[in-house]
């Protein structure tokens, strides 16, 4: 399970053999490496956790949620419609918030999806481009895992 997902963080699978400096470790169920101008952020030694460049002109979120084997998902409209309600529930509630693209796969052994999009941050009057990455994992105990990753 210490399989994780891309954006930007694709080198996951390559952290479990390098050595500790410089890496983060993530729950004690992965390590990833750190980049010098990056840190994670009120480190509470669980999920989520929260990376934020030095100068705070980007940041990334790291969250797992089980899934119980009574709300799996098993078919592609199930992912659609669970896709369709985080859209709907997390991103369009952002300021000024726009879906530019609506990506996924959904085969027995891998599940994933992307989407990106842009909102307002009226704190800092800027706009910010987005990228949330799911990828869900079957357990064998028959729970699901889903990492996500949010990337502004």
């Amino acid at each position: 399970m210490t399989r994780y997902l891309g954006l930007a963080l694709i080198f996951l699978l390559a952290a479990t053999s390098a050595s500790a400096s410089g890496f983060a470790e993530l729950g004690g169920e992965a390590r990833i490496p750190l980049a010098d101008a990056w840190q994670i952020v009120d480190d509470s030694g669980a999920f989520p956790y929260h990376i934020s460049r030095n100068d705070q002109s980007a940041e990334l979120s790291i969250f797992k949620t089980l899934i119980s084997e009574s709300e799996r998902i098993e078919n592609e409209q199930e992912l659609k419609y669970s896709v369709d309600k985080v859209i709907e529930d997390v991103i369009l509630t952002l300021p000024e918030a726009q879906l530019l693209a609506n990506t996924g796969y959904f085969d027995k052994n891998r599940v994933w999806f992307d989407l990106d999009f842009e909102s307002y941050d009226m704190e800092r009057e800027l706009k910010l481009r987005h990228r949330l990455k799911g990828v869900l994992y079957q357990h064998p105990d028959g729970y699901q895992i889903l990492f996500s990753l949010w990337g502004k």
